[in-house]
């Protein structure tokens, strides 16, 4: 099988520099495919596609807060790629202490975890002269009414079902941002 060989690296496409991805092929084919957070695109062999710039960015501070370390540096990695500084924590206690210290824009965190839930995380930091502006979005396998309803009276602004669609989270944090003021 032959190899498509990209004109740009992959990680120059994921530090989103604007520019053209094509790839040649030495075996016949019609198209070569490449999944993005945009979505499947096909180019057909010998063509290109300008990427667009136009992507909505994350600016200011994010804490993401998930039990399963891979979870969280990942969901940090694709806030990053849209602009954010970002920490992590794996445990609602760590949460609040890293909060205290990076006073994040934005938290994005469990419910279900080990030592602190994310409710009553989410409770601490609300407490906080810090917190009570920050936007806090639960981020949870839990989708029905009640859990929304939950996840609001805790303290959370917004509700998220896990696997989070980066394109739908960054929607969400316009959205409450713009409420938060």
């Amino acid at each position: 099988m032959g190899r498509c060989r990209p004109r740009r690296s992959l990680c120059q496409l994921a530090d989103r520099q604007p520019s053209c991805c094509s790839a040649i092929s030495p075996v016949q084919a019609q198209a070569c495919r490449m999944r993005t957070f945009r979505g499947v695109q096909r180019v057909p062999i010998g063509r290109s596609v300008e990427l667009s710039s136009e992507e909505p960015e994350l600016q200011g501070r994010v804490l993401v807060v998930d039990d399963v370390q891979d979870a969280a540096a990942s969901l940090a990695m694709v806030c990053e790629l849209y602009g954010a500084e970002t920490r992590t924590a794996l445990d609602g206690l760590e949460a609040v202490r890293v909060a205290a210290e990076f006073r994040p824009d934005v938290i994005l965190m469990d419910i279900t975890m080990p030592t602190l839930n994310g409710y009553d995380a989410a409770r601490r930091i609300r407490e906080q002269d810090w917190g009570k502006n920050m936007v806090l979005i639960a981020l949870t396998g839990w989708g029905q009414p009640r859990d929304v309803e939950q996840a609001l009276a805790a303290g959370f602004d917004g509700h998220l079902l896990k696997p989070v669609e980066p394109l739908e989270m960054l929607d969400l944090v316009r959205k409450l941002r713009k409420r938060r003021g």
